[in-house]
């Protein structure tokens, strides 16, 4: 289903202006609080993009037709005003598994979902985009428009890490002992196995509330998950939200970087133990074995793409607020031909989401997990309207909720089964994985 049905009668026109920093959060809040939805997304170097409001969205789109709605567009735009065409893009994310079906919390968004704002901003350039039929007719819309992230972009909230959810917010594990016997049967497959060498597993939480407020929550992120980027995915009724470590693929129009992120431990109380801990993690055969079938398989499905050898960068240890992870770059130069979304359908899902090989783990999957994994661990993030490049990183440390009558969510956590594997210390290392999204909603520190 798509709502933009372009004639030969309608352009999109776009203005665009200079503005001085504003507070994206409050500008993020301000829109939520105005009924629009509004689009969020910070990298771990703090760059900021916001879409406000829709010309129109797409549901359940795969990489050719996303594509394709993209080329649609270009033809349609008409630039009244035009700085800079980078920062005009699609905001969405793609299904993590487009087989996986069933009723589940995921509602419209379960398929993936694309949305073209009527208000970008980036660092400190303004977009409006407006659908009409006449240049005449948009500049009353134009002016609207401006008028209304005007008052947006004058909100300047002191924000402060406190609770995102009402007072009585209740949290819920699912399924301990299903997943913990799929876990141990995985092991003992694993360890047969002629074929699959890795399969990642996931496992949902539960979340009820009154009220959940989106700023407070993205703020929390914002100031509890550093070197993560931060997200909000906001569809009609349901909002996919995260602080992922994880960056997919990022293209420009000359290169592609990706990241191999596998192996999980906690952080430790003191430097020293920290320190420890890293230590452990990078010479743990167990973690090591799981982290290079993540570098291999992704430089294998790499190579294709680009020119010459994927140049590889130091293996090292990115820290996050409650966990460490081992961290490697991949980039390699462009082949000129190839297309941006085309590399991100060869990668996804990375043998750190799905497994290895990939087919055949996700064949896997779909036996034996019970879940609807839906935009978790899948590519999300923006597509540039006249240049193919962008970014997208991989939805996890996420959740998604919807309001009824009341709030009902569920944050998600996977980690990686290799026949070394213990049950239990998996089991353990999902509830660590919980807790950047269960703090980020209660907003503790």
């Amino acid at each position: 289903m798509q709502t933009f049905n372009n004639t030969m009668q309608q352009k999109i026109y776009v203005w665009q202006e200079a503005i001085p920093k504003f507070s994206a959060l409050s500008v993020f809040a301000a829109a939520k609080n105005s009924g629009l939805q509004a689009q969020f997304w910070q990298t771990p170097e703090d760059e900021v993009r916001l879409g406000l409001g829709k010309v129109a969205e797409w549901f359940r789109l795969d990489f050719a037709q996303v594509q394709a709605v993209k080329d649609k567009l270009q033809a349609s735009v008409e630039e009244v005003n035009v700085i800079d065409r980078q920062s005009l893009a699609l905001f969405g994310a793609f299904a993590f598994d487009s087989q996986h079906k069933g009723e589940s919390i995921w509602q419209e968004l379960a398929q993936g979902y694309f949305i073209l704002p009527e208000i970008i901003l980036t660092e400190q350039l303004l977009s409006i985009l407006v659908l009409a039929e006449t240049k005449a007719q948009a500049q009353a819309k134009y002016l609207q428009l401006k008028q209304q992230v005007q008052a947006f972009l004058a909100a300047n909230q002191d924000w402060h890490v406190h609770s995102a959810l009402s007072a009585n917010a209740e949290f819920n594990y699912l399924a301990k002992e299903a997943w913990t016997h799929l876990a141990q049967q995985t092991i003992q497959m694993l360890k047969v196995s002629q074929i699959l060498n890795k399969v990642v597993l996931a496992r949902k939480m539960a979340f009820h509330a009154t009220e959940l407020v989106p700023g407070q929550l993205m703020a929390n992120l914002v100031a509890l998950q550093k070197n993560t980027y931060r997200f909000y995915l906001d569809g009609p009724t349901r909002h996919f939200f995260g602080a992922t470590p994880e960056r997919l693929l990022k293209a420009t129009a000359s290169k592609y970087l990706t990241a191999s992120v596998a192996g999980t431990i906690r952080r430790g109380q003191t430097p020293e133990e920290d320190v420890q801990l890293a230590n452990l993690l990078l010479h743990d055969a167990k973690n090591t074995k799981e982290h290079q079938i993540v570098v291999e398989a992704i430089q294998g499905k790499l190579a294709p793409f680009v020119n010459g050898k994927v140049a590889l960068g130091p293996r090292q240890i990115l820290k996050n607020e409650q966990v460490q992870h081992i961290f490697l770059t991949l980039t390699g130069q462009r082949q000129e031909q190839s297309r941006f979304l085309e590399v991100i359908a060869n990668l996804h899902p990375t043998p750190a989401l799905g497994g290895n090989p990939k087919e055949a783990a996700l064949s896997y999957l779909h036996a034996n997990e019970n879940l609807d994994r839906g935009l978790y661990g899948a590519p999300i993030g923006y597509y540039r309207l006249f240049e193919d490049s962008g970014e997208f990183v991989v939805g996890i440390r996420s959740g998604v909720y919807g309001q009824e009558e009341a709030i009902y969510g569920e944050c998600f956590a996977g980690c990686g089964i290799v026949q070394d594997s213990n049950a239990d210390e998996e089991f353990e290392e999902t509830k660590l994985k919980f807790e950047p999204m269960k703090r980020g909603l209660l907003g503790l520190e």
